[in-house]
């Protein structure tokens, strides 16, 4: 009672009116609802523009597949004769017991002559048994210098037609399975270890003779089985439209060595094409096919590795 008597005289003497003049009431405002930020938003990183240009440095370069717009030096491997020793060594490189009656009838002759160059250490001969014999060490460490000699003593472009005809043998590790017939659907095989060193030798040939060279590959294609002509095609990477076509040309059919025709493609089509079968069988060329995609296309090049 006291309390409003008191709140009753100080209305009186006009208190209260004073007293709310000096308080402060903060104005009324909407609540506004917390939008809610999507998982893309949250996620969103500063990533880099697909067309961006990546600075290639040195090392890519010394590791990628060889290409003529990034030449680099060669260092040749061949020394007179040794390479000859080291063939009549290896077993695999011919078959004293064999009359090749077995192998393909155009390739008889042609393993025959190849065992009596090397029992007789002749190192020339026709351009088919040369070929047998880049066949016969498809997997071996030798084969760098097998190239340089080849390249030497034949020529940049001979050498190309032997590794041509190469290509049309089925590798396989026993002798008695040597055939032409390749299928397409044949699951895609590693790079033959002769590959890389006869593209080196091509990235530096003169224009006029890398062209006679593109012209025996344009030539040869046609007579590969499509499980081989991929390999052909990457014997020139400067040349993405060969590439493109092959892997549009057997886009609706199942031939699982066209994903080695992602490493050079630069259709859309065509690459879709390459990589609806798995990951090429890369074993010692991982670092140069990485470092290719890298060099190649950029920062577009690691979608290719994913």
């Amino acid at each position: 009672k006291a309390e409003l008597k008191l709140i009753a005289e100080k209305t009186k003497k006009g208190y209260v009116e004073n007293a709310l003049a000096n308080v402060h009431i903060p104005p009324i405002t909407k609540a506004t609802p917390e939008v809610e930020t999507s998982p893309e938003s949250k996620n969103k990183r500063p990533w880099v523009a697909d067309d961006a240009v990546i600075p290639v440095t040195g090392d890519i370069n010394r590791f990628a597949f060889p290409h003529r717009s990034r030449p680099r030096e060669i260092n040749y491997l061949y020394k007179d004769g040794q390479i000859w020793k080291r063939i009549a060594n290896n077993t695999r490189a011919y078959d004293p017991d064999n009359n090749y009656r077995s192998y393909p009838e155009n390739w008889q002759l042609a393993f025959a002559e190849l065992q009596r160059r090397i029992l007789n250490n002749q190192q020339t001969g026709s351009i088919q048994s040369d070929a047998a014999l880049l066949w016969n060490l498809w997997n071996s460490y030798s084969t760098d210098e097998l190239v340089d000699d080849l390249v030497i003593r034949c020529g940049l472009e001979t050498t190309v037609e032997i590794a041509l005809l190469a290509l049309q043998l089925k590798y396989k590790p026993v002798k008695a399975d040597v055939t032409t017939i390749i299928p397409p659907d044949l699951k895609a095989e590693s790079l033959p270890n002769w590959h890389q060193r006869l593209c080196h030798h091509l990235s530096l040939a003169s224009e006029d003779e890398w062209q006679r060279c593109v012209d025996k590959v344009l030539a040869a294609i046609p007579s590969l089985s499509p499980a081989r002509q991929p390999f052909a095609a990457l014997l020139l990477p400067e040349r993405p439209d060969i590439a493109n076509a092959m892997a549009l040309r057997y886009a609706d059919q199942n031939v699982p060595a066209m994903t080695w025709l992602r490493l050079v493609v630069t259709d859309d089509a065509a690459l879709t094409t390459a990589e609806k079968y798995d990951f090429p069988p890369l074993y010692h060329d991982f670092r140069a096919y990485l470092a290719m995609l890298l060099a190649n296309n950029g920062v577009r090049g690691v979608s290719r590795i994913l």
